[in-house]
């Protein structure tokens, strides 16, 4: 594989592949790209033939990733989804003189930024109205808005982590403590201080299902929860429910 090569490759091969993978099925991906089966298949020999290695095994029933084309469909998502996400913002600005920058939050801390960010546009209107910016909002789990900010579908997002992701940036914004809701008949809310893990390690837990509680605590319960596994809940709402 040489550079030069894979200057060669095209946006109609990378969205190919993608899309082959998406479905893993050359008759399905077909379909969805409306072109003939026998046209993606040369389109992914010849990307296989720039990057100079399989990218897929094939056998009669599925199609598999090799470890370079994990590597290869990581990129090629990132690369399609922000020229997409480009090319939807050249035709906004076109037909409303404006750009979007796509913002993610976690639901905890989404009242927060949104106003504070708001706030701060509030003040700034000069400098808004001179850029034409338009914010798109999304709320999702941290992972999930993570994923979507390495794949390019969202400009930047405000998620909990306890250590930096591969291949983005971060910078510290605030830092939210971790709490544990019991009734206030509790021996833990009797208690009147902090909880520890040991605390709570026998317990019965409800937790926010994965993504939505940071790797911190599902470190410290496969330590502490003596073999208990938790409730999974999606809304606050459930979660309280559960615990009276």
């Amino acid at each position: 594989m040489t550079a030069t090569a894979l200057r060669a490759l095209t946006l109609r091969q990378l969205r190919f592949f993608s899309v082959l993978v998406a479905e893993g099925q050359f008759g399905r991906a077909a379909r969805r790209l409306s072109i003939t089966q026998p046209a993606l298949s040369n389109a992914i020999k010849q990307m296989e033939k720039l990057v100079g290695a399989e990218l897929l095994t094939r056998s009669t029933h599925k199609l598999e990733l090799t470890p370079l084309g994990a590597e290869v469909l990581a990129r090629t998502d990132f690369l399609v989804n922000t020229i997409d996400t480009a090319l939807r913002d050249i035709e906004n600005t076109v037909a409303r003189g404006r750009a979007f920058v796509r913002i993610g939050v976690i639901p905890s801390a989404s009242a927060r930024v949104v106003a504070a960010v708001s706030e701060f546009l509030a003040g700034a209107g000069t400098v808004r109205k001179a850029h034409a910016i338009d914010l798109a909002w999304r709320d999702a789990p941290s992972n999930t808005l993570l994923a979507e900010v390495r794949d390019g579908r969202l400009d930047l997002a405000v998620a909990a982590i306890t250590e930096p992701p591969g291949g983005l940036a971060c910078v510290d914004l605030f830092r939210d403590p971790l709490v544990v809701v019991v009734r206030i008949d509790h021996r833990l809310a009797r208690a009147g201080e902090a909880a520890t893990w040991q605390d709570i390690g026998g317990e019965r837990l409800a937790l926010f299902e994965s993504g939505s509680m940071p790797a911190l605590g599902e470190s410290a319960l496969a330590q502490f929860a003596q073999g208990v596994g938790p409730y999974r809940v999606r809304y606050a709402e459930t979660l309280y429910a559960l615990v009276r």
